[in-house]
């Protein structure tokens, strides 16, 4: 057997291949690999196993310039988009093959609609995954302080959403006072789901206590929602242990990060008002709070006020009451205590007179007046014939004079 040159099975090889596919086919495979150079782009097409990551069939593709403007203009902006690693595509190819450099294939189309159909999908089941595991409603399940203040924005510092969200705060009819910390991060393109990430990351190691997350990014196209739609970008927003508030920029879907955060809303600007209006709407809960509290406070005093007139009028006419009670008390207290007096004086002047009778009648010159005497020795009484002895010099005193005498 003569053995064939490797020119020679390549050159059979493009022959079989040119006479099996006369014209351009449609397959599917997955993004691999993506790069543009001399306005050509570049792919590494993959296909994978169904359960697993295990790459089993690879090729090479090109668009080139002609192609690529043609596919550019029928689809507008979002080619870029659908032109993103990992994405499934339906491309027409036609099969080349080269002696010299191989197989490729060259894309003529590319059927957009394909690729968004994947992607709801793969959206869907990130949303089942994430529903699977508690994660859909455990950002909403946080409370919103009653006062938005201090927020951690996650957006890029270039966009222009950024801006009209900080000029929207700031510039606020109720001059409430914000303060605001960038994270800087993507917000399109093949970096979004690592910067974002990062950014909620670096959120947590601060150690300030944010009252908000902000995720901000200006207008773009429904492909442009696939940044926010991957799992471990919105498991991590919705893991946050501060409330997400989503102003992504779509006025009619919503990407899997709306759906995952505390609240929703369309716009960077659309974001700035709810703050404002929650906070304003706390501000006039303490309006209403103090004009109770002052209705209710003039209510009370005016109830007071009465209560303590009527208890002063009490106080007066029981004050009077007792008063009188008492004047009447001492007047008849004073009355008594004349009568009294005067009584006792009375008493004590007949005791006293009588005591002076009494004291006259005992009194000794009188009893002298009556025949009776007194007889002393040296200045006492003799009381008894025993008292005296004989010699003894007795003094009798009788009513006029005295006589001495001497005990025999």
């Amino acid at each position: 057997m003569v053995p064939l040159s490797l020119f020679e099975l390549n050159e059979y090889i493009r022959q079989v291949i040119s006479l099996n596919f006369t014209d351009p086919i449609w397959i599917k495979a997955e993004l691999n690999q993506i790069s543009f150079s001399r306005g050509h782009c570049y792919l590494d097409l993959i296909e994978k196993k169904e359960n697993n990551d295990e790459i089993i069939a690879q090729a090479s593709a090109a668009i080139w310039y002609r192609n690529l403007k043609f596919i550019e203009h029928k689809t507008g902006p979002h080619l870029h988009q659908i032109l993103k690693k990992g994405l499934q595509v339906l491309l027409k190819v036609k099969v080349e093959y080269n002696e010299r450099y191989g197989l490729k294939f060259s894309v003529e189309d590319i059927d957009t609609t394909y690729t968004i159909g994947q992607l709801e999908l793969k959206r869907r089941e990130i949303l089942a995954e994430l529903q699977q595991k508690g994660l859909m409603e455990k950002n909403k399940s946080l409370v919103l302080p009653p006062v938005l203040q201090k927020l951690a924005i996650i957006s890029s510092e270039k966009a222009a959403g950024f801006q009209d969200f900080i000029n929207h705060l700031q510039e606020n009819a109720y001059d409430f006072a914000f303060k605001c910390e960038l994270f800087s991060a993507a917000m399109q393109g093949k970096n979004v789901e690592r910067e974002v990430i990062k950014a909620c990351h670096d959120i947590l190691k601060e150690k300030e206590k944010y009252d908000a997350v902000v995720v901000i990014r200006g207008g773009g196209s429904k492909l442009d929602l696939s940044a926010f739609d991957t799992y471990k970008l919105c498991a991590v927003l919705a893991s946050m242990p501060c409330p997400v508030i989503t102003g992504i920029g779509h006025d009619i879907d919503q990407s899997i990060a709306d759906l995952v955060a505390h609240t929703s809303v369309k716009t960077p600007t659309a974001a700035a008002n709810f703050i404002i209006d929650h906070n304003l709407s706390f501000e006039s809960s303490l309006f209403e709070k103090l004009r109770t509290i002052e209705t209710f406070s003039k209510q009370l005093l005016h109830t007071e006020s009465g209560f303590l007139k009527n208890l002063a009028d009490k106080i007066k006419y029981v004050g009077f009451q007792i008063i009188q009670s008492h004047e009447y008390k001492l007047s008849t207290v004073s009355a008594n205590l004349h009568q009294f007096a005067l009584t006792r004086i009375k008493d004590h002047s007949r005791e006293l007179e009588n005591n002076a009778r009494l004291v006259a009648l005992m009194d000794p010159y009188q009893l002298l007046s009556r025949g009776y005497s007194i007889t002393t020795l040296n200045g006492n009484l003799i009381k008894s014939s025993d008292e005296v002895s004989s010699g003894d010099k007795l003094v009798t005193t009788v009513h006029k004079g005295s006589i001495e005498s001497t005990v025999n």
